[in-house]
């Protein structure tokens, strides 16, 4: 039987509002606390050390002017229960409040909300238990049908993307109006369909707000790559932070804190970097707590923060087997094969020591079926042998999503086949019998398969589409049919006023009706922030114009929703008023402590509506709330997809005004332009690099400037070399590499 005891004054002991010191002694002697201001919270927040149903016991100290009616909420990723407890009655002794059912290393969270009169904290204890669990108190629909409500993305829009805006209870045909914040004038006039407010057609830069009915959004911002400009720092910052070298070492974790095998790092991180190599190059080294980083060789920073991020997640999975003696999981073995795919393109970072270090140890290591370091793992028969067919597919924490070893196959082949390795085919062959199987066998119609892997859902269809579009004429028959099919039905579940993804929806032809999937239950930031990787992968292998613009369309909406286009109008971070510029409300609550203690962490994702909230009720219980690294790797996806949907690379003569279409003369200049999300200072001329290869390999690193402070492109001249025959102007890597060969003669 375990017993866990959180009393006041402990840090998973947290406080919203007035209360004070009592003099009244609660349990163990501790000083209680007290309050009477209505809407007051005291919170306790654990870990279920083990899966099972927990007695719920309260401690508060004897007095006359307690409450009668004090109101407790235990929240786990199973539900919520609440109880209220008299507390004239029962004083100084453990007071048993219910029994609920929680999932091992998840959150216990026992809330005191004060509604009237003096209400008294101590302790709380959970203890486990053979007994049933009460039920789960199941709150009614309360859907709000007469409040009109503008919300939108709090922070602001990309101009030339989509700008829509929802807003409630309000007959098609309504008037809405963008409005200039600094001084209410009127710059745009449109009317609501079906609840929403669209006005992509305006791209003037500048601060505004929607009004409608006399009800105005938040204010937001238009401006040229604003979601990235607002976006990348905070996610990257979040990766740094939540590292586990230095914090809560070992501790219910891999490489970063409260991670698992299916957190995505390395993978995630390798294509931010090779969608936008320029954005992070550029940044100011910042590794925190870099002098107590638990590798010597990475005490000392020489290189960009998301490529010492990816160095070290290498070498802790290669510590972690080599000299620790554990046997990775195939989702975490997996990741690898970003870093070596990108070696060649950040060997100035990364000594050939190294490198082969962590590719030899992969090689040896992909074949091994034993695993003995993972969390939440999958039922049934498994193999974490990544030759293997990975035929078995997790549940509801997306601990196996379908078709997740396609892409490392494919890295790994052309890693292989790049150092001479003999049994490169393997790899391909396994990537080929992976992707066939999921064409074959799964039906991504079924919601389990989609929303329902959570967090881990953008590996799917990103897999898939990377195979097509790297390998078109060797990819399996019919990939191209199943990522239309997948994305037809995601175009389906978004027809409602939020454009958000629902899990299920009749319009797809099912019978299935919900919204986040699990009712009140799961937290679902992770696959609202990364389904725009699944769909931007999609659009960039799919024909049909209408759908890749209404893919591009759900697909910001899915980041509006992160960012207050939602029925609760707040930002998923607890932080992000802090943290993010422009977001003015954050999620309401956040989860103190856990073993990954990332409520702190700049950037992390605490939380996002659930069932119960939709289509809209901005009073609903906000759920189980959590962060998780697993959460912000998927938001990490889309940020790179993202990136990679807005380069364009052209050359053209040395005066910018013919664009190169045939050969050029050796010794000539040619004019390089570049389109990347690059402009972040709209005060500043900033500047990027864009990769010069001539045919005999060498490598140039050309700096493009901003043509203005305020401007989409970065131009340079370049004089080609008189011994030329051809040369290639890149910029990016790998799937995401615009690349134009200039033939020379």
């Amino acid at each position: 039987m375990s017993e866990t005891i959180i009393n006041v004054g402990d840090v998973a002991y947290s406080e919203i509002g007035t209360w004070a010191v009592s003099g009244l002694a609660g349990y163990n002697a501790v000083p209680s606390r007290y309050s009477s201001t209505m809407g007051d919270v005291a919170k306790w927040s654990g870990y279920a050390p083990e899966t099972s149903n927990y007695e719920i016991y309260v401690w508060y100290p004897a007095s006359t002017s307690n409450t009668d009616a004090a109101k407790y909420t235990i929240k786990t990723l199973n539900g919520s229960w609440v109880k209220t407890i008299d507390q004239k009655n029962n004083a100084d002794k453990w007071v048993k409040v219910c029994t609920v059912s929680a999932i091992a290393d998840t959150a216990i969270v026992v809330s005191l909300t004060v509604s009237y009169s003096i209400n008294r904290t101590s302790a709380i204890k959970y203890v486990s238990t053979a007994n049933a669990a009460d039920p789960i108190t199941i709150q009614p629909p309360t859907t709000d049908t007469d409040s009109v409500v503008v919300l939108t993305n709090q922070s602001g829009f990309d101009t030339g993307k989509p700008k829509r805006a929802t807003i409630t209870n309000v007959a098609d045909g309504t008037a809405f109006t963008v409005n200039k914040s600094a001084d209410d004038s009127i710059v745009f006039t449109g009317s609501v369909t079906g609840n929403i407010a669209d006005f992509s057609t305006f791209n003037t830069e500048g601060a505004y707000y929607v009004a409608c009915e006399g009800s105005k959004s938040t204010n937001f911002n238009i401006g040229k790559y604003w979601m990235q400009r607002v976006s990348i720092g905070p996610a990257l910052r979040f990766m740094d932070e939540s590292r586990s070298d230095t914090f809560l070492l070992g501790r219910n974790s891999i490489g970063w804190r409260d991670s698992h095998q299916f957190s995505f790092e390395l993978n995630t991180l390798a294509l931010q970097y090779m969608a936008n190599p320029s954005a992070y190059e550029r940044m100011p080294y910042g590794i925190s707590n870099l002098s107590t980083c638990e590798y010597p060789e990475l005490r000392v920073q020489n290189e960009p923060d998301i490529i010492w991020l990816m160095k070290f997640g290498a070498l802790r999975y290669y510590d972690l087997a080599v000299n620790k003696g554990h046997s990775h999981h195939a989702l975490t073995k997996a990741q690898l094969a970003h870093f070596l795919y990108l070696y060649p393109f950040i060997s100035k970072y990364v000594s050939r020591e190294f490198y082969l270090k962590i590719r030899d140890y992969t090689l040896k290591e992909w074949s091994n079926p034993i695993c003995d370091l993972q969390w939440y793992d999958d039922t049934g028969l498994k193999s974490n042998n990544l030759f293997h067919t990975q035929k078995v597919i997790g549940g509801i924490k997306g601990e196996k999503p379908p078709g997740y070893s396609i892409q490392p196959n494919l890295l790994m082949y052309e890693v292989a086949k790049r150092d001479g390795i003999a049994n490169y085919q393997q790899f391909f062959d396994a990537a080929y019998n992976n992707a066939d199987w999921l064409i074959n066998k799964i039906d991504l119609n079924d919601p389990r398969y989609t929303k329902g892997q959570r967090m881990s859902e953008h590996a799917t269809i990103t897999g898939l589409a990377y195979f097509l579009e790297k390998y078109p004429n060797k990819a399996p028959a019919g990939i191209r049919k199943k990522i239309e099919v997948w994305a037809d039905t995601m175009i389906k579940r978004s027809r409602n006023l939020w454009d958000l993804r629902k899990y299920a929806d009749p319009n797809d032809g099912g019978a299935l009706d919900q919204w986040t999937g699990g009712l009140n239950s799961y937290n679902e930031p992770g696959n609202v922030a990364g389904f725009m990787a699944s769909a931007y992968a999609a659009l960039r292998v799919i024909k049909n114009t209408s759908v890749n613009n209404r893919l591009h369309e759900i697909a910001i909406s899915q980041i509006d929703n992160v960012f207050g286009r939602n029925p609760m109008g707040r930002h998923y971070s607890y932080d992000g008023p802090k943290e993010i510029e422009g977001v003015d409300v954050g999620w309401p609550e956040f989860f103190e402590g856990g073993a990954g203690m990332l409520m702190a962490v700049k950037g992390v994702l605490d939380g996002a509506p659930k069932e119960s909230a939709y289509p809209f009720d901005p009073n609903a219980d906000a759920g189980y709330t959590e962060g998780w690294i697993a959460f912000n790797t998927a938001w990490n996806a889309s940020l790179a997809y993202s990136a990679a949907q807005d380069v364009e690379l052209k050359v053209f003569d040395k005066t910018f005004t013919t664009e190169v279409s045939s050969s050029v003369s050796p010794g000539s200049t040619i004019g390089i332009r570049l389109r990347a999300p690059l402009n972040f200072d709209s005060n500043k001329i900033e500047t990027g690099q864009v990769l010069v290869t001539d045919n005999n390999g060498e490598k140039t690193e050309v700096t493009v400037t901003e043509a203005s402070a305020d401007d989409y492109y970065f131009t340079s001249l370049f004089t080609i070399p008189s011994d030329t025959t051809y040369l290639d102007v890149s910029y990016g890597h790998d799937l995401f590499k615009k690349s134009i060969r200039v033939s020379c003669v």
